[in-house]
């Protein structure tokens, strides 16, 4: 859910506020167990299993602003990547 906060925030769908007020509350409820930089290409082929797909594409549900969504938003493996690396910080 961070990460999908961050490419909301990348693509202008909520504030960097929003965005950052989203990992915080996150963190403080889950945690923040790492992912290893060596794991992303394992991750990037699971992200492409997913039902929601269409045409080996990634296809999110992002957020418009706090509760409510955007759907089938196309997602590429650099966006995918540095949303990895924003939770990672």
């Amino acid at each position: 859910m961070i990460a999908e906060a961050f490419v909301s925030w990348k693509k202008g769908f909520i504030s960097e506020r929003a965005c950052e007020e989203i990992k915080k509350y996150l963190l403080k409820i889950y945690g923040h167990p790492k992912i290893s930089r060596e794991d992303y290409p394992a991750f990037l082929e699971n992200t492409l299993q997913d039902k929601n797909n269409e045409n080996k594409e990634v296809l999110a549900s992002l957020l418009e602003e706090i509760g409510k969504a955007n759907f089938n938003i196309p997602l590429n493996a650099e966006e995918i990547t540095t949303a990895i690396d924003y939770y990672n910080e």
